[in-house]
């Protein structure tokens, strides 16, 4: 890729079109970062990295051993930790999204203007705790909230994306350069 600057709307087109895009979008910014100085590194704008850099695997078994309130009937579209993140986050909805639901909007493929903003609302509101115990009772798993996360266009959560962004996979995992921010 060439070394002049993209324009905020290239990056926009590169991040949302196909994979070879993101690819040429990932070698971009592996190219830009490189030339930030250290102390500057955490004013770096934070896109989410693609799907296919992050793990595809669910939680292991293991994953609630240590909370005792933990119900393993409440897992998948039944999850206890979504329930309750979007039973606050969504009070003021005149209908209140369920887990099931939002379950849905996760695993579906084209997303309607509801399922836009439960993932946004999950995005902007979730913990880093609602995000992974979400992740440990199958909801998703990483790659697929990362690919629900791109279905939402102008989404910008910067502290999730910064977090996220850590469970990319390593560039000897599959050859995908980390994405970091």
């Amino acid at each position: 890729m060439a070394s002049r600057r993209l324009e905020h709307h290239e990056i926009e087109a590169l991040l949302h079109g196909s994979p070879t895009d993101r690819r040429r979008l990932l070698d971009y910014w592996n190219e830009v970062v490189g030339r930030l100085p250290p102390e500057l590194e955490h004013r770096r704008p934070c896109l989410l990295g693609p799907p296919e850099a992050f793990p595809d695997e669910p939680a292991p078994a293991s994953y609630f051993t240590h909370w005792t309130d933990h119900d393993p009937d409440r897992m998948g579209p039944r999850s206890i930790a979504v329930a309750r993140r979007l039973a606050t986050s969504c009070a003021g909805w005149a209908r209140r999204p369920s887990a099931g639901e939002f379950y849905d909007a996760i695993h579906g493929g084209e997303v309607d203007a509801r399922q836009r903003c439960l993932i946004s609302t999950w995005a902007e509101e979730a913990s880093r705790l609602d995000l992974l115990d979400a992740w440990g009772e199958h909801v998703y798993t990483i790659r697929q909230l990362v690919a629900a996360f791109h279905k939402v266009e102008g989404l910008r959560t910067f502290t999730s994306f910064r977090w996220l962004n850590n469970m990319a996979m390593a560039p000897e995992a599959d050859g995908i350069p980390l994405w970091n921010c």
